[in-house]
């Protein structure tokens, strides 16, 4: 728990709230291109599976479902 705590925290520092500038419509889509992606690189280029960019990824759709309010124009 303490990793996934620290990738927020890194996170947080280097990307901001830049998050919140990508729309919550499609995004299931493009979770799932990256997870594709990461599959690929580790299963035919020998990287590391990033569970935590899985987890990360995941997280903020989540948020993005259970916060629609942070879209609506004010």
């Amino acid at each position: 728990m303490t990793c996934i705590i620290g990738l927020e925290t890194e996170d947080g520092v280097r990307w901001g709230d830049t998050w919140l500038n990508r729309s919550p419509q499609g995004q299931e889509a493009r979770l799932s291109g990256d997870v594709r992606d990461y599959y690929d690189k580790f299963f035919y280029g020998d990287e590391p599976m990033p569970y935590l960019k899985v987890i990360g990824n995941a997280f903020i759709c989540w948020i993005r479902e259970q916060h629609p309010e942070l879209w609506e124009e004010d």
